[in-house]
């Protein structure tokens, strides 16, 4: 996926009121989806930013808008993430929300299904850099997983 700048401008009008998107906004956000999906190719494996439905046994799907962090080879699933910023550098994530669920590589291999790909949203600093309503968002493919744990909840 790529965007031009009339697609990535219709997401982003109001970051544009106060910033003013520009070419080095779009070459950014699609640089990062270039980076994003290609780790995604072949196998799949957990990647950090990858989107999750997450089930409790016992209720059943709690949230088809979980989100995976990985750090270190640990796994945390949040079931109600804020949209996450995305690192240029190393394209770490970092979403804010919860409840957020810790687990090793292996638990997660062990209660979780591939699904298949599908489109999430992240954010990143645009050319203003850290000020406020500086974030350009956009949407990437993504790895999605279904990933069943008793003690999913939304509070």
């Amino acid at each position: 996926m790529r965007y031009g700048y009339d697609e990535l401008l219709d997401i982003n009008g109001s970051y544009h009121s106060v910033h003013y998107l520009n070419q080095d906004d779009l070459d950014k956000v699609n640089h990062l989806i270039e980076r994003i999906e290609a780790i995604r190719q072949g196998n799949p494996t957990p990647v950090d930013g990858d989107k999750i439905i997450c089930v409790n046994p016992l209720i059943g799907e709690m949230s088809k808008r979980g989100y995976l962090e990985k750090r270190n080879g640990e796994l945390s699933v949040c079931t109600d993430p804020s949209i996450p910023f995305i690192s240029e550098e190393n394209l770490h994530t970092d979403a804010s929300g919860g409840p957020w669920f810790p687990m090793s590589l292996e638990q997660f291999l062990q209660n979780s299904e591939f699904v298949g790909k599908t489109l999430t949203f992240f954010k990143v600093w645009g050319h203003c850099g850290t000020w406020a309503n500086g974030a350009v968002y956009f949407q990437a493919e993504v790895f999605l997983w279904r990933v069943t744990n008793p003690h999913f909840s939304l509070f």
